[in-house]
């Protein structure tokens, strides 16, 4: 009888034991940054701060924060068709900026030719990046405009 008793009891908190490490996992994945996967294989690693990719899902309230100092904002005065603020910036390869469409439609906005299609009142985080010999201006279309503002990209 006493066998049959701790035979139950130990499966009893192996189950409990399984149920728990599968809470942590899912609970960890549903907080950014929280994974006990990430916190164990990082655990000696020295903290930095980084953009996220991307692909990240980010709040606008949470990419405002994060991107202050690097954030491009479009926009429209009903008389031209799209505005850039700041009109003109120098940077450095590799810096990711943001991307803010504050026009009522989905807009192209083109660095250098490439087409990034932001959709009303929403953002793109995109990384300033050329073939070319730095320094190099990245000519900034948008929408249907030609040379709505530049980005000086350096090293």
């Amino acid at each position: 009888m006493m066998i049959k008793i701790k035979k139950n009891l130990y499966t009893i908190i192996g189950v409990i034991a399984v149920i728990v490490i599968l809470a942590i996992i899912f609970w960890g994945k549903q907080i950014p940054g929280m994974s006990i996967f990430n916190s164990l294989s990082n655990k000696n690693a020295p903290a930095k701060p980084s953009a996220p990719a991307p692909d990240t899902s980010l709040s606008y309230a949470e990419a405002l924060q994060i991107y202050e100092g690097k954030r491009f904002q479009f926009s429209s005065n009903g008389v031209n068709n799209c505005i850039m603020n700041p009109s003109s910036a120098v940077s450095k390869m590799g810096t990711k900026v943001m991307l803010d469409n504050r026009i009522g439609k989905q807009v192209a906005i083109y660095l250098d030719g490439t087409a990034y299609n932001i959709e009303a009142y929403g953002f793109k985080i995109v990384t300033l990046t050329t073939s070319a010999q730095l320094p190099h201006t990245i000519k900034v279309d948008c929408d249907t405009g030609k040379n709505n503002g530049q980005i000086i990209l350096g090293q």
